[in-house]
């Protein structure tokens, strides 16, 4: 494809024009087809955020194809101020070396369509407020703050979330197969982490699953619907209890996540462990019928022999499209030997 020229351009961006949008000529790619606009403060523009920032991407990769992005960027504080957009002053909004609570937050919008007309007839319809809440249900301006990023197509689908708590930061990639569950990411706490319960936001009930240690932090899958609208609601949902949680447990200590959710433990014990239950007793019943006389006379059996293979393949193949079962022995819910969730790198 050509370098987009002056004209094409004017061409191009007569609907985002109208708007209101400058191009960034300096940060556009023309030789890559992609245009930059410049930014837009909003005041207010996002739940619990004094202001945001809009940056709109525009590419056109090929005739009759465009893909327009919005990202929206705050500061993870709510109420701090973003300046550097048009209608503010100082340079713009970058993000420190703090992970905190002060570190920026970003969400974004993403639309493929076939006109810029069309793509910014849905980003400019898409609310603002859609891509940052709250969790919690305390005093307004309290709780974390968490960005949603969605693909309209043309149904908004959410595909990531974020929130910052603490250093630590939590993330849902939902991206995957639909049907399939989420990823769910908590980094690793710059000064290095304890090693934390499995079952930390297993907790929360059966959609959670045990977390398993990576190099960057933490990892585990959230369980979510196959089909939209309802899989975007629950992923939401889910995600703002996830982070609700883990930023009461991490305001706590390892000792109080244990008292506080001892039963909830031992549920996850029970979960963990269905599939050795349900051979428990599957060979429980297999030893009672062979030592039937009428099972040692070959009564029964042929049946049993050819007819249950074919029943447990069919029933794996139904289940196993759906959920992938653990066959574990989970460790027993026992206090945390350690009396902080950080744990300090020794220097030297």
């Amino acid at each position: 494809m050509k370098p987009l020229t002056h004209h094409e351009i004017l061409t191009i961006v007569g609907p985002l024009a109208a708007a209101g949008r400058r191009v960034d000529l300096g940060a556009s790619d023309r030789e890559g087809r992609e245009l930059a606009f410049r930014p837009i403060r909003h005041e207010g523009g996002a739940a619990g955020v004094a202001d945001c920032v809009e940056i709109l991407r525009l590419s056109l990769p090929r005739p009759g194809r465009v893909h327009l992005v919005r990202i929206v960027q705050v500061s993870g504080r709510h109420g701090g101020e973003t300046q550097g957009a048009e209608g503010g002053s100082g340079a713009p909004p970058t993000s420190s070396g703090d992970d905190g609570q002060g570190a920026q937050l970003e969400a974004q919008a993403e639309i493929w369509a076939e006109s810029v007309e069309e793509a910014w007839r849905a980003i400019s319809g898409f609310p603002l407020d859609e891509h940052f809440a709250l969790d919690g249900h305390g005093a307004p301006g309290c709780g974390t703050l968490v960005a949603f990023s969605w693909a309209l197509e043309p149904l908004p689908r959410l595909v990531q979330a974020e929130a910052r708590i603490g250093e630590r930061r939590v993330i849902l990639d939902a991206t995957r197969t639909p049907g399939m569950p989420a990823d769910l990411r908590l980094t690793a706490h710059p000064d290095g982490d304890a090693e934390f319960p499995d079952d930390l936001v297993a907790v929360l009930g059966g959609p959670w699953r045990p977390l398993l240690s990576t190099d960057e932090g933490w990892k585990t899958t959230v369980k979510l619907p196959r089909r939209e609208p309802g899989r975007s609601a629950v992923a939401r949902e889910r995600f703002l209890r996830t982070t609700e949680h883990l930023a009461g447990c991490w305001a706590g200590s390892p000792a109080e996540f244990h008292r506080r959710f001892r039963g909830e433990r031992w549920n996850v014990f029970r979960r963990r462990t269905t599939w050795m239950q349900i051979g428990a007793v599957i060979a429980v019943i297999l030893v009672w019928m062979f030592q039937q006389e009428r099972i040692a006379g070959g009564g029964i059996l042929p049946l049993w022999v050819n007819s249950v293979p074919l029943l447990l393949l069919i029933g794996a193949f139904f289940f196993w499209s759906w959920d992938v079962p653990m066959i574990e022995f989970p460790p027993i819910p026992r206090e945390p030997g350690i009396e902080a969730w950080e744990a300090p790198r020794r220097m030297g």
